[in-house]
């Protein structure tokens, strides 16, 4: 558990509420938005899950420095090395980077494949929603940095597209979302796979010229989480409104939605002045109740299980 200097709640809260108050203003002319119950900027303390895994948002993998672990299961797969991972999704393995390589980790205590590789880097793989493609980024010297979708029956290579950083899944498959530096600042992109053709992209005006980590669109297309360095907004697609949910204390990114778009879980790391983001661990925040709390305290990143993932159905070597 994190320790607090004497006041620092009381000023805290304060604090968060002119914040929330100051984005308001900033959204102008959109009507007053329904505002979450601004949470505790961080958890009171680590909490161990101690109920199974099931078809539901409880089930939550987390990646740490040297394992893939499913929380509440006895399940853990050792991945030294691996650097970002997804459920694949059906939920029978993890998509995975390490180095210049892109795998593919079974669950049931399978072989690892190579998916492709050849690069100096690769990162972020995020499965399409129809599970026939995956989409990530890669780095090469001589070519720079470049989001790719493999289609996963393996019948052709890795397609290339433009430079972009945390490319993600439009609800439907049929765009990509990214977000690319210009001479002005970061900007947000809309790329269509099938021409190769993007152009800017901006879920609301509140965003323009924010650094946004990445933008993650629940299961139902309703809403986005968008992780930026002033903390994580929910954007309401459909009344189009923002509702801030962190103040940007912290450094948030990699968020996952639960199958049922209930719960959202991140990464949050303190910003040290000299030593830049540090103590990493993971968070899950309830849009329903409006509470959040770690679940680990030493992980990278932590992604829920899809709908179809079954525990009954894998023949699991624990």
């Amino acid at each position: 558990m994190r320790s607090r200097p004497t006041g620092y709640a009381l000023g805290m809260k304060t604090s968060i509420k002119k914040s929330i108050a100051a984005c308001l203003v900033a959204a102008s002319p959109l009507p007053a938005a329904e505002l979450f119950e601004p949470p505790i900027p961080f958890p009171e303390k680590e909490v161990v899950y101690t109920e199974q895994a099931g078809p539901t948002h409880d089930t939550v993998a987390v990646l740490t420095d040297d394992a893939i672990q499913i929380i509440g299961t006895p399940i853990r797969i050792a991945c030294e090395g691996v650097t970002t991972f997804e459920w694949s999704a059906d939920g029978k393995a993890f998509l995975a980077t390490k180095g210049g390589s892109l795998l593919w980790i079974p669950i049931d205590g399978g072989a690892p494949k190579v998916l492709a590789s050849g690069w100096d880097w690769v990162r972020s793989p995020k499965p399409s929603p129809d599970g026939k493609q995956v989409l990530f980024v890669s780095y090469k010297h001589e070519v720079g940095r470049r989001i790719c979708v493999l289609e996963l029956d393996g019948k052709s290579p890795a397609r290339q597209f433009v430079s972009g950083h945390e490319p993600v899944w439009s609800e439907n498959g049929q765009s990509i979302l990214f977000e690319e530096y210009g001479s002005d600042g970061p900007h947000l992109y809309r790329l269509n796979p099938n021409t190769g053709e993007s152009g800017p992209y901006s879920p609301h005006p509140f965003f323009k010229g924010m650094r946004v980590h990445d933008i993650e669109t629940s299961p139902d297309g309703r809403t986005q989480i968008v992780s930026s360095n002033s903390g994580l907004h929910l954007f309401d697609v459909e009344s189009y409104q923002v509702h801030q949910l962190t103040d940007g204390i912290f450094y948030e990114d990699k968020v996952s939605f639960s199958p049922d778009g209930k719960c959202i879980v991140f990464r949050q790391q303190r910003i040290d002045p000299k030593m830049g983001r540090v103590d990493p661990s993971v968070v899950e925040f309830n849009l329903d109740t409006k509470r959040m709390r770690t679940i680990s305290g030493k992980a990278q990143q932590a992604a829920f299980a899809p709908a179809s993932f079954d525990m009954q159905f894998l023949n699991l070597q624990c």
